[in-house]
Order: C-alpha cells, then structure tokens, then sequence
C-alpha cells in the first residue's frame, strides 16, 4: 500500500487538471497509489479532497477547450459531435454552475393563471394571529 504523500497527491493533481483521466494519471508513475487506494487517500485527507475536487473542475475547462479544438479540426460530423456532446456532458457534471444546464421551476395555478391558496394558512397547529396582536 502507499502511503499519502501531499507532493504525489499534487502531482496527479496537475496531471489530471492538465487533461489526463484519474486512471491514465495513477498509471504515470510506479510511485502513485492503485485506483483504490487513491479513493482511499480522497477519504482520509480532507484538504487532498478539496485539491482533487478543484483539479477535477480544471479538467472541466480543459474538455471545453478541447471541444473548439475538435468543432475546428474534425473532419467526419458525426465523429465531431460524438467527440463534443461527451466532452460536454461531462464538464457539466464536473462543473455545473458554469457547463451545466439552467434549471428552473415555475408554479402555476388552473389555466395558467396565479395560484390560488385555500384552507388554514398555519396548517391547523396554532390558530392563526389575531388583528389587535
């Protein structure tokens, strides 16, 4: 088993932050831990978490580059949308407030109009506030 060490953990860090998958970074160098003791590092070192989860979001910029590259070079259309809706899909999942999808929520009542509130308010737990208190 390795043991943690913060200078190998940076390392994979840059790697992975420079565009290189977990596994192809872990398989760089004798010195780096397997997969699994890797996840076991992430478990046991908190500020080793923060630095992975942050490479993790670089790599995110870097599939975005990645994607230009690909929409300019690609010759084969369907090879080049193959290549970018991937690339896509996961710097959404990695970064979502800056790749992922907007979400929102709308509440309406009937027919498209406002919604309308029947009923206790206080949902019968208290009586509700008298007008002089």
């Amino acid at each position: 088993m390795v043991e943690f060490d913060p200078e190998i953990g940076s390392e994979i860090c840059e790697l992975i932050a420079s565009g290189a998958t977990l596994r192809e970074a872990l398989a760089l160098d004798c010195r780096f831990p397997t997969p699994r003791q890797f996840s076991k590092w992430l478990r046991q070192n908190e500020n080793f978490a923060v630095e992975y989860q942050q490479a993790r979001q670089e790599y995110a910029d870097f599939l975005v580059g990645e994607i230009l590259k690909i929409a300019e070079t690609e010759e084969d259309p369907r090879r080049a949308q193959l290549k970018i809706d991937s690339r896509k899909w996961i710097a959404s999942k990695l970064k979502p407030a800056n790749y992922g999808d907007k979400q929102t929520q709308e509440i309406i009542g009937a027919a498209g109009g406002p919604v309308k509130i029947e009923g206790n308010l206080w949902g019968g737990i208290m009586p509700p506030p008298k007008a002089d208190e």
